[in-house]
């Protein structure tokens, strides 16, 4: 792939998975491939029993922004840009999100 974007894919992804996660981000890129990642900051798990209605069992897991890059550069990744953002008001949970732009490292496809 050339790209992927992954807003709050990893919020229901223990901390120490993050290792063979972005690992398999890194394997469906090609080399140069960007990735978008979203997700919530801060330490901890918020759980649900409900969401819009619906009866269930969700734990939200949020991640120091130092963590998820290092995991990154781990996993073969350069960070290109690291975003972070205050909830919009009554809008969406009151947690800060962090956004970062990475690069897959390797050498470059020939044309």
């Amino acid at each position: 792939m050339a790209g992927i974007a992954a807003f709050y894919a990893i919020v229901h992804a223990a901390p120490t998975s993050l290792p063979q996660v972005f690992a398999e981000l890194h394997r469906v890129l090609r080399p140069d491939g960007l990735l978008l990642l979203a997700f919530h900051i801060g330490h901890g798990t918020v759980h649900r029993d409900e969401l819009w209605g619906v009866r269930l069992s969700l734990d939200f897991i949020f991640f120091p922004v130092e963590d998820v890059t290092q995991a990154l550069r781990a996993a073969d990744f350069d960070i290109e840009e690291v975003n972070e953002r205050e909830p919009y008001p009554d809008v969406e949970y009151q947690s800060q999100r962090a956004s970062v732009f990475a690069r897959r490292k390797g050498p470059t496809c020939a044309a």
